[in-house]
């Protein structure tokens, strides 16, 4: 049973110990036997071996061979002979890994069976079972095996090491799991290109130490196969500064996939290197490679929209996306935990500054300052000098200089400004 220990990903640590844990165990003299029940009584090859016929070896198989529910109620009963509870359990998690937590420790499922649901249950498997349907609940997860997989690791990370959970700690531990798994970021920028993106060749060292080129999946066509894979969940794509890159540049021939649709296989193209996939790069087919965006990935782009470069984004790519403006009052939930001595302040501080902004010639609600400038007071906290004009002087008075440049009463609009966000004129 050791190769369970070492080559499956169940968690804990089990020790299978003294063969005694199995009903029999060859004595020191490499000859007799002691029998679990009766330890002080040496007994012959042949008399071990009836034993083990007799009351071990049918139990082991009427145990393997049977139901998910029979196993449980075979382990729970027990068997006289029989103490590696772990082990069992292990063999159990392992055929029916939908169906548990993948733990096999009672300390482990006891610390968050009285956590979350803080009921008197003695049986493991019952606290298990009961334990895994409550947490999909409680956080709206889908339920699958991936998933199952990712509760599994967080509920063993947070409860092999303490019991005083805090449940909003504990919800966004499971959020950053599953993002980190169904979620990827890239940020673009000027020389961002499909080679990063997609696929491209990338310059390698050979053995003989001369220079090579190899095929590479970029981060996108990696995300992508990932999904193409686990169909029932979920899958999101963030590009931050959407804008900075050259669109048609990054995406290439994929114009034609991302629109919605044309998602799946009904909107398959053949990339640029289709006819060199290797084993690592293929997307659908090695010898004929098609590639094409699943329908479970979603992709958002963020940008800001006062941007120069943004007047020259692609019609092609503006015509795919939804478009959705986000306001600097439908942030402020940033600065809970953050700044809470000052947000109070802080709302009316930005919301009188952003209509004084709104107020001037050439501007309008998309030069408002952000409530993210706002998270710099907790920098300043420290200080002599008051953390609202530190604010002021070290970050957002020169981001309004340059958004007055060349306005004949520019000094006097900052002095505007500077009132509005002192809350003078109230």
């Amino acid at each position: 049973m050791n190769f369970l220990e070492r080559k499956t990903k169940v968690y804990g640590s089990s020790k299978p110990g003294t063969a005694y844990n199995y009903g029999i165990k060859m004595n020191d003299d490499n000859f007799t036997y002691s029998i679990y029940t009766d330890k002080s009584t040496p007994v012959n090859k042949d008399k071990a071996e009836e034993e083990f016929n007799n009351h071990i070896k049918n139990w082991l198989k009427q145990f393997i061979n049977s139901s998910f529910e029979d196993k449980i109620y075979l382990l729970e009963k027990g068997h006289k002979l029989i103490k590696a509870k772990q082990l069992l359990r292990k063999i159990i998690v392992l055929e029916h890994p939908e169906k548990t937590l993948s733990i096999y420790q009672d300390e482990v499922i006891k610390n968050a069976y009285k956590y979350f649901i803080n009921k008197q249950e003695p049986l493991f498997y019952k606290q298990n079972i009961e334990l895994l349907s409550y947490l999909f609940e409680k956080f709206s997860i889908p339920r699958n095996k991936e998933n199952q997989l990712r509760l599994t690791m967080f509920i063993w990370d947070y409860f092999n090491k303490k019991t005083d959970a805090n449940l909003d700690e504990i919800k966004q531990n499971v959020m950053n799991t599953l993002l980190s798994q169904s979620c990827s970021f890239v940020q673009f920028h000027p020389s961002y290109d499909y080679t990063d993106f997609v696929e491209g060749l990338r310059p390698i060292k050979k053995e003989n130490n001369e220079l090579g080129f190899e095929l590479k999946n970029g981060i996108f066509k990696d995300f992508c196969k990932k999904a193409k894979n686990d169909p029932n969940n979920r899958y999101v794509f963030i590009i931050d500064e959407i804008n900075r890159a050259e669109i048609s540049k990054v995406f290439g021939e994929l114009f034609f996939s991302l629109d919605p649709g044309y998602r799946g296989q009904v909107g398959k193209v053949k990339t640029q290197y289709a006819n060199i996939q290797t084993e690592e790069t293929y997307f659908t087919d090695i010898e004929n490679d098609f590639f094409y965006v699943p329908k479970n990935i979603y992709i958002i782009g963020t940008m800001n929209d006062i941007d120069r470069s943004v007047e020259s984004f692609d019609f092609a790519m503006r015509r795919r996306f939804a478009w959705i403006e986000v306001k600097a009052i439908d942030r402020i939930e940033m600065w809970n935990g953050q700044i809470d001595n000052f947000k109070e302040e802080a709302k009316k501080r930005m919301i009188k500054l952003n209509e004084e902004i709104e107020k001037t010639e050439g501007l309008n609600s998309s030069f408002h300052i952000g409530s993210a400038y706002f998270l710099k007071l907790k920098n300043y906290e420290s200080t002599d000098t008051p953390s609202f004009d530190e604010l002021w002087k070290n970050h957002i008075e020169v981001l309004l200089k340059e958004y007055i440049r060349g306005l004949p009463d520019a000094n006097n609009k900052l002095k505007d400004f500077k009132q509005a966000y002192n809350l003078e004129n109230e």
